[in-house]
């Protein structure tokens, strides 16, 4: 049986206190497409205002941005309805940068060669407007030359410290995993990532996660579990 290489994407070179490291952001790439959503799942993101994030390190809590990103945050109501995302673990995390969770495949610790790889079985959209994230017409259009595309139906919210976006590979791969910001910002993922969600409380918790131990592949030596997120 062939297996699908999973895809890996460079977004940024970037330096923290002079030393250059080299950002890398892992996703699935799947053969299934869905290139729009039904009013249901759309409307259905309306229909809450706020995520509470329970992880064996405490609660996070977040505000979801239903008008910046409506499609984006459908999505991820669908999923923590269907209970998706209980039991998975916040795979990565970079300190002065970003945690990331999300993917299936962490459920399961014999596949943690492929954590990082896993979605939910399609890929969607990105919702972004970059002229309301400030980035000048050269910006714009080197960044649709590699393939991006942008809305002027919506105001993106800037991906700065705790906000919640979508990881990808690329244009238009977003699925189920996310990471949030712990840098004060993050200008060279501008235009690439869906913001969706704001940290509300518990941003010390996002801080713990962010400053636990990890191996060589920014894997946390310890288990940080999503034990279940409840929507109100």
């Amino acid at each position: 049986m062939k297996r699908e290489i999973p895809f890996m994407t460079a977004v940024a070179v970037i330096g923290f206190i002079g030393v250059m490291a080299t950002v890398w952001i892992l996703f699935d790439i799947s053969k299934n497409t869905n290139s729009h959503f039904s009013n249901n799942e759309v409307n259905k993101g309306m229909s809450y205002k706020t995520a509470v994030i329970e992880t064996n390190k405490g609660i996070i809590e977040v505000e979801l941005l239903s008008k910046n990103a409506p499609k984006t945050v459908g999505n991820f109501v669908t999923l923590v309805e269907k209970g998706f995302y209980d039991g998975t673990k916040f795979h990565r995390v970079i300190p002065n940068f970003m945690i990331q969770g999300g993917d299936p495949l962490t459920k399961d610790n014999d596949k943690q060669g492929m954590w990082g790889t896993g979605g939910p079985g399609y890929k969607f959209a990105d919702e972004i407007n970059a002229k309301s994230l400030g980035l000048s017409d050269y910006e714009i259009r080197s960044l649709q030359s590699a393939g991006y595309s942008y809305l002027n139906d919506i105001e993106s919210v800037p991906l700065v410290r705790g906000v919640m976006a979508m990881a990808n590979t690329g244009p238009d791969t977003n699925g189920s995993q996310f990471f949030i910001i712990t840098v004060s910002e993050t200008p060279w993922l501008s235009g690439k990532h869906t913001g969706f969600a704001r940290v509300s409380k518990g941003m010390d918790v996002v801080d713990a996660i962010n400053n636990v131990r990890r191996n060589a592949n920014d894997v946390p030596n310890e288990p940080i579990v999503i034990e279940k997120i409840e929507l109100r």
